[in-house]
């Protein structure tokens, strides 16, 4: 389930009963009118909404169909508290929870998240009765209140502890139950999506909070199957519509590879890899000639040792772009890097992150200048190190490259040439210690520094 980043977009929750009268509780107060048996039809200009009938009992489960919204800019839809985001779709329906309270009910449909950008405004149905339901006591009326927090548009409907409804994405089900808690309520359930473009169905456990003063609403959720639970406000926060995670980025010698999970955005049909430029700007073109339909990309136009930023975009069958994911950067080549703010390492040959504080307490600042322990760093890289005894060096090679390297002696011996080392190679404990742009640049590697993150990158 995989929803948008950084846009807010309204919420609104509509906590009432959920059932026909005959499963409501006598503590439920009714008010009967006329039912109409006629079909009702709202028309303006070329959008039109469609429902079965238009007057209803509270809190039914109606199908509201619609047609003729623009299809060059987003629309909102609200009914009472109901609200559907829809991303350039010009026709389609949609699950609707009718309102709890007695009335008449406008359609109300606006776009590009601007509530008062209004293209339409037409009643649609009646609510026959009110109904009341006191299981959890709400004194403050929070539960049918108006939230905005991210990416979730909740009609939600209650009988007793039981709650059930539809969410804005994918025409999304939840379904669970409420109980009161010191800071306000918590909903606990399950949830459900089927993707419009893929039909593939995706489930998993949602909780949400709403605070006792109706000022906040946050939660979490995850997919069955997995064991990372994700935010609410987003779960993939960094991009401009329902999208993805960071792109998972890999680099070898000639080639970047990157892969991304499929977005669930509504009308997205395809996928354009940008690249930013060697001046530091985004090439106004992707990477790619046409959209892609599968979600991975080999950039093969790298040169080794050259630092690459990406962003993925979502395309939509009218050709817009929004992001779906945050910048990228990689280095061409396999990568080590040391970070001296966490004192952690990381390099896609040994694991995810390495304390250096527990594991190899000899890689520090010294003079400004980056010294690390020679047989671990060199073999890191794909060094071979040995020690002569006899001329009491350590030997380094790597391809045709052979280096070595004396206990304090500045002097080390590359290829049979002399080179001139800035700091004293010396002991740390058992670790033999050496600056590390000055010897490993030796070995091929490139060494790039970032004093903002304070970062050490060995490039190889």
């Amino acid at each position: 389930m995989k929803i948008k980043s950084l846009l807010a977009i309204l919420i609104a929750v509509c906590v009432t009963s959920m059932f026909p009268v005959n499963h409501i509780s006598s503590s439920a107060s009714q008010i009967e009118l006329p039912m109409p048996k006629e079909l009702y039809i709202t028309t303006y200009n070329n959008i039109q909404l469609k429902v079965d009938k238009h007057t209803l009992n509270p809190c039914e489960e109606i199908t509201v169909k619609y047609s003729g919204l623009p299809k060059d800019v987003p629309a909102t839809i609200n009914i009472g508290e109901f609200s559907k985001s829809l991303w350039y779709k010009t026709e389609g329906e949609m699950k609707v929870i009718v309102p709890s309270n007695k009335g008449i009910y406008n359609a109300r449909i606006f776009i590009n998240g601007n509530p008062n950008s209004v293209i339409y405004d037409k009643e649609l149905i009646s609510v026959s009765k009110t109904f009341v339901d006191k299981t959890v006591e709400d004194p403050l009326n929070v539960i049918p209140r108006l939230y905005f927090a991210d990416f979730w548009n909740f009609t939600l409907a209650r009988a007793g502890y039981h709650i059930r409804g539809y969410y804005d994405h994918n025409n999304g089900y939840i379904e669970g139950t409420v109980e009161g808690i010191d800071s306000g309520y918590k909903i606990t359930g399950t949830f459900k999506e089927i993707c419009e473009k893929t039909g593939k169905e995706y489930t998993g456990d949602i909780i949400l909070y709403i605070s006792s003063d109706a000022e906040i609403v946050q939660g979490s959720w995850k997919l069955w199957g997995y064991s990372i639970w994700e935010p609410l406000s987003g779960g993939w926060p960094n991009g401009d519509v329902y999208g993805l995670r960071n792109i998972r980025i890999n680099s070898g010698m000639d080639k970047v590879s990157l892969l991304w999970d499929e977005s669930f955005q509504e009308g997205i049909a395809g996928y354009n890899v940008y690249r930013k430029s060697a001046s530091g700007t985004w090439d106004s073109k992707p990477l790619n000639n046409k959209p892609l339909s599968e979600i991975q990309y080999i950039d093969t136009k790298v040169q080794h040792g050259q630092k690459y930023t990406y962003l993925v975009k979502g395309v939509f069958e009218n050709g817009l772009e929004k992001n779906i994911s945050a910048e990228t950067s990689i280095y061409c080549g396999k990568v080590i890097s040391i970070n001296f703010k966490n004192y952690s390492l990381w390099t896609q040959t040994l694991v995810p992150q390495m304390n250096l504080t527990n594991y190899y307490p000899f890689t520090q600042i010294e003079h400004n200048y980056v010294i690390v322990p020679l047989r671990f760093y060199s073999e890191l890289v794909g060094c071979t190190v040995n020690w002569d005894s006899l001329n009491k060096e350590a030997v380094v090679t790597k391809d045709q490259t052979t280096i070595k390297i004396k206990p304090n002696n500045l002097i080390m011996d590359v290829n049979g040439r002399s080179v001139k080392l800035p700091y004293f190679p010396s002991y740390l404990g058992d670790s033999l210690c050496v600056p590390l742009r000055a010897v490993f640049s030796q070995l091929g590697c490139s060494i790039k520094w970032d004093a903002k993150t304070q970062t050490a990158d060995i490039v190889f």
